[in-house]
């Protein structure tokens, strides 16, 4: 991208760059940050490690497209590790599946991705020991001969930095939630939830077992019908209100209608999987698809069946293919790219355990 805007053949590169990730910055010209990330330093939990340790015979592993390799070099030089950086481009969650193989003791990652991926793993393999905040973060780039192209883009960053907008994208994308899950138990009135009646009428002329709508319907938003996300999705089940209007549902406010709303998306997502499969799998594909997208779902079956897995079976097969739609290699050949895979997984699972809890407090309908 740097040549081609030298060149004329562009005049803003907008994939947010890094400065310190050009070894060659000449003719080029750097907007104000719009999105301020520094690196970090992970390592595994096990090894005990502090910040102000040297690292002697410890091996950092840190991929090729890395824009902060500059602080890498640094701190090995510093602290004295060893140093590998990848043949070929990886994700973030690939250098924390290296860190959880005990392939590397150490990698370095951008903070804000950082952040995203550690709600989703166990917070006990892996921790941050070192966090430099003294970089430049993510900026647009011009020629160095369009002073007044770099000042409209200055004053646009400026005024939409802290908008709701950009806090919403922020949130959305790189601060997700991170609450963790209770243990249920049956209220005082013997109940699941104080919509027991309602998900039950709903749900009887699905596929979906009550309980697991129930288990579904805490996930997402603890049994608070005026539960908002900071994405705008609304009510028991977290509709967006796009989906909401999909399927009909005129009335957020009421629990009726959005448990109602809630029931009639999943059972259409459910009835866009063939037929053939087996129930718990089918369910398990429409869970997934709730949370990260048919599409995603659909890219999962084609790269599970050429990784030689079963793209019929969700757990330990197209679970095993969403997790590698992080990795560069794999989602460039799919249709709908990359997914945090971690996300949509752990979110099957966590549902699926829930229901199955709640099956044997209520084992009878």
């Amino acid at each position: 991208l740097v040549p081609w805007l030298r060149s004329g053949r562009g005049d803003l590169i907008g994939s947010g760059l890094v400065a310190p990730a050009l070894t060659d910055t000449s003719g080029v010209t750097f907007t104000s940050a719009y999105h301020d990330v520094h690196p970090v330093l992970l390592a595994r939990a096990e090894l005990g490690l502090t910040q102000t340790e040297r690292l002697d015979g410890l091996r950092a592993v840190v991929a090729r497209n890395n824009p902060f390799l500059p602080f890498i070099e640094g701190e090995r030089e510093a602290r004295g590790f060893e140093l590998e950086i990848t043949p070929d481009a990886e994700s973030t969650s690939q250098m924390f599946d290296r860190l959880e193989a005990g392939e590397a003791d150490l990698t370095l990652i951008e903070s804000h991705l950082a952040t995203a991926e550690l709600a989703y793993r166990d917070s006990t393999n892996i921790v941050i020991i070192t966090e430099a905040d003294t970089v430049p973060g993510r900026s647009w780039s011009v020629r160095h001969d369009q002073p007044e192209l770099q000042a409209a883009l200055d004053d646009f960053i400026r005024r939409q930095r802290g908008s709701l907008t950009y806090n919403v994208l922020l949130r959305k994308y790189f601060q997700p939630d991170t609450r963790t899950v209770e243990q249920p138990d049956l209220r005082d009135d013997g109940s699941l939830s104080p919509f027991d009646d309602l998900v039950r009428a709903h749900t009887e002329t699905t596929e979906f077992d009550w309980r697991i709508l129930t288990a579904l319907m805490f996930v997402e938003s603890r049994f608070d019908p005026q539960a908002r996300s900071h994405v705008g999705a609304y009510g028991l089940l977290q509709m967006m209100p796009a989906t909401a209007k999909q399927v009909g549902v005129t009335d957020l406010d009421d629990p009726a209608e959005q448990i109602r709303g809630g029931v009639a998306y999943l059972d259409w997502l459910f009835k866009r999987f063939p037929d053939e499969l087996d129930l718990a799998d089918r369910r398990a594909f429409t869970l997934a698809a709730y949370n990260a997208g048919f599409g995603h779902v659909v890219d999962a079956r084609h790269v599970a069946d050429g990784m030689g897995l079963d793209s019929d079976r969700w757990f330990d097969n197209v679970e095993v293919a969403m997790l590698a739609l992080s990795d560069p290699d794999v989602y460039r050949n799919t249709t709908h790219g990359y997914v945090r895979g971690h996300e949509p997984v752990n979110y099957v699972r966590r549902i699926s355990e829930l229901g199955q809890m709640y099956a044997r407090l209520k084992p009878t309908g």
